[in-house]
């Protein structure tokens, strides 16, 4: 498939323009994107945050009385890691006739061009949805999910029966996606020297524990078909003690859980709460709080969804490949579709990124595809 210039233009414009957490600075991509849609007269809102971040919806209207359906990709990036190590730097935006390098450049704003592109060719042809289609472009999509949220608290989202998620599959449609819980716990216990560790109580042995017995409360539901079981990694350790011959008295610990959607999120937490109590009852002396950094359901659809087929008979129609999938990481779909209930589908260029990769880029050929299963689901 051949690359549009326009497309590749947007694309490295919203590159070019820094969103990086935690700063975010949403607000610079937000105006370039209502600057873009201006001539043609779509109606636009904007969401102010504060401290220059933003969110906002557009909306296309054609005539009729048709369904309401959103597409949904986020504005923020991650920091580059050790940008002058990339062979491309991370806000140039660099195109070798097959891919686009850069910050942000498969999470999300291959997506975000893929969108914008879409609509713009939808309204030079005059081709406009029989229904409402709102395009959401949202602050915080890989941190707090703060632009989702004021979208929904605003009611951007009223009246929405379904939602594409232009997050990064690499064209594949995903319809589960594991939630995530971000969680500081602090075990506090008495301090001894290892000579009488009888005496003690050990924090940092009762940490790994603690750890341990939550992956035990996560055991019994079955894994997922497309994404297996919750997992449960402690991923940082720090304790109050220096010298090597003394247990410690404090030993605090990042941990991060995720969670298939067979597991209700509300309910784990409880079942934390009980297990503290429990330890605690068992070790005198012993204390465990912890707090929650983030708070992410997972969420999953029926496979055999309406929405689903549509979009697999829109790739067989395009000749697109795809297959169906889950995704470990998470996104604005924990938070538009917990609290709307409605069907989704996440399909977007990027291909799946952490915040340790260098030289991100997304193929070009992917973003137009994107574009055109965007175009083509916007008009049915």
């Amino acid at each position: 498939m051949e690359y549009s210039a326009r497309t590749l233009m947007i694309l490295q414009n919203l590159i070019r323009i820094r969103s990086c957490l935690p700063e975010g600075d949403e607000l610079d991509v937000v105006k370039y994107i209502a600057s873009i849609f201006e001539p043609y007269g779509v109606p636009v809102n904007i969401v102010r945050h504060g401290n220059n971040r933003a969110s906002m919806v557009l909306s296309l209207r054609g005539g009729g009385s048709g369904v309401k359906r959103a597409l949904m990709a986020h504005l923020d990036t991650v920091n580059p890691l050790e940008p002058r190590r990339w062979l491309h730097a991370p806000f140039a935006a660099d195109f070798d006739g097959e891919k686009v390098y850069g910050c942000g450049a498969s999470s999300s704003k291959g997506g975000v061009a893929a969108i914008c592109a879409a609509a713009l060719s939808l309204l030079e042809a005059g081709r406009l949805p029989s229904g409402e289609t709102r395009l959401c472009f949202t602050a915080g999509g890989d941190d707090d999910g703060m632009g989702a949220k004021s979208l929904l608290e605003g009611g951007f989202l009223e009246g929405i029966s379904e939602v594409i998620f232009a997050d990064p599959t690499g064209l594949g449609i995903a319809t589960a996606q594991k939630g995530a819980v971000w969680m500081k716990a602090e075990v506090l216990g008495r301090r001894v020297h290892v000579l009488e560790a009888e005496k003690g109580v050990d924090a940092l042995y009762w940490l790994l524990e603690f750890v341990r017995r939550i992956k035990g409360l996560l055991k019994e539901a079955r894994p997922h078909s497309l994404l297996g079981g919750s997992t449960v990694y402690l991923t940082g350790v720090f304790t109050s003690e220096r010298e090597i011959c003394i247990l410690p008295e404090s030993a605090c610990g990042n941990i991060d859980i995720r969670l298939i959607p067979s597991v209700d999120l509300a309910v784990f937490i409880q079942n934390i709460d009980r297990l503290i109590a429990a330890m605690t009852k068992e070790v005198p002396g012993l204390s465990i709080n912890y707090s929650i950094l983030n708070a992410r359901p997972p969420v999953g659809v029926s496979a055999d969804s309406p929405l689903v087929r549509r979009i697999e008979s829109i790739c067989r129609r395009e000749r697109i490949e795809n297959a169906r999938s889950g995704l470990g990481y998470f996104s604005d779909s924990s938070v538009v579709v917990k609290e709307l209930g409605v069907p989704f589908v996440i399909l977007g260029p990027g291909e799946r990124v952490f915040d340790d990769k260098m030289d991100e880029y997304v193929y070009m050929n992917k973003v137009c595809a994107a574009q055109k299963i965007y175009e083509k689901y916007m008009l049915e």
